[in-house]
């Protein structure tokens, strides 16, 4: 592992890059599915999973204007070191159109998921925000 399994990002020599030893905090949102279909002015469930290795998840939040603000979700399930933790959240289908819907995740150590990982030639440690888009029909 601490040969082949490395960040090695542009500019930085493979052969000294850190090698890829912990797991990094990170969320998904398994419900609602990429393309559903939703009524304007319903609430809408969403649902997920997050993880965070060693420190475990301490919260998750989600977004529909594109992370200007969050609101948590509920963590539920047992927490256990390493594994995921299931959450879940309530919002509005507000506004007919497209609706972008984000998930991010906080560790125990403080570690926010990013926006957008920093990418490395292998593509590990991706752990950036989950996006789904939803429709909103009027």
């Amino acid at each position: 592992m601490a040969k082949g399994y490395r960040y090695a990002y542009p500019g930085v020599d493979p052969l000294t890059a850190p090698p890829v030893e912990t797991l990094r905090v990170k969320s998904i949102i398994t419900s609602p599915l990429e393309g559903a279909l939703l009524a304007h002015g319903k609430r809408v469930q969403v649902r997920g999973f997050a993880w965070a290795g060693r420190p475990g998840v301490k919260s998750v939040e989600v977004s529909i204007d594109g992370g200007a603000s969050w609101r948590a979700a509920r963590l539920t399930g047992e927490a256990h070191p390493g594994a995921w933790r299931s959450w879940e959240a309530q919002t509005d289908a507000v506004m007919p159109g497209d609706l972008s819907l984000l998930a991010r995740a906080t560790d125990g150590t403080g570690e926010v998921q990013p926006m957008t990982a920093r990418a490395n030639a292998g593509g590990y440690g991706n752990n950036s925000i989950h996006r789904v888009t939803l429709h909103v029909r009027a």
